[in-house]
């Protein structure tokens, strides 16, 4: 590919930044433009599918992630609350991603129950995984009172539901 080159004044604050930036494969300046450019266009362009939006996703997700797994590991903690939420989350987001980035043509009424279906599949599985949650006498979360606290709401409402189909059975 041929290179075009370019001058650009960035201010001193930006060059640090520049120069901070660890970007794979990159150590000079022009090196990470030519990265950032191209995660850029990346971006813009939209996943290509579900294992290329999935990577984008972890990627985005990883400094995140890395963090809260350090500190737990630092301090002897960990949350399953959070371990469901790192499995979850970019499965969730990364299928989001992808069904929004073929929105340029617009969604057809098929479409749109396909993405239904499969987001709501998505927060079911994380509900459900949240229930197990509940299940356990005491979790390992950061607050071991979380699960407890919340699953009477959620008893409150299930019972509701409960009665509600009950009644509407009996009326059919």
């Amino acid at each position: 590919m041929k290179t075009v080159p370019i001058s650009v004044r960035i201010s001193q604050d930006e060059a640090e930044t520049l120069a901070r930036l660890r970007i794979t494969g990159a150590t000079t300046p022009s090196e990470k433009l030519r990265a950032l450019i191209t995660e850029a266009h990346r971006r813009e362009q939209g996943p290509a599918d579900y294992p290329d939006s999935m990577t984008q996703v972890q990627q985005w997700l990883a400094p995140l992630f890395s963090s809260v797994q350090l500190a737990e590991g630092n301090q002897e903690q960990h949350s399953d609350i959070l371990a469901i939420l790192r499995e979850w989350l970019p499965d969730f987001l990364a299928y989001a991603r992808l069904a929004g980035s073929r929105t340029a043509a617009g969604l057809s009424f098929d479409d749109l129950r396909t993405l239904e279906r499969g987001l709501a599949d998505r927060l079911f599985r994380m509900m459900e995984r949240l229930f197990q949650l509940a299940l356990i006498s005491r979790c390992h979360c950061y607050d071991p009172e979380l699960i407890t606290k919340r699953m009477e709401l959620i008893r409150q409402l299930a019972s509701i539901i409960t009665l509600q189909q009950e009644r509407t059975k009996e009326e059919s």
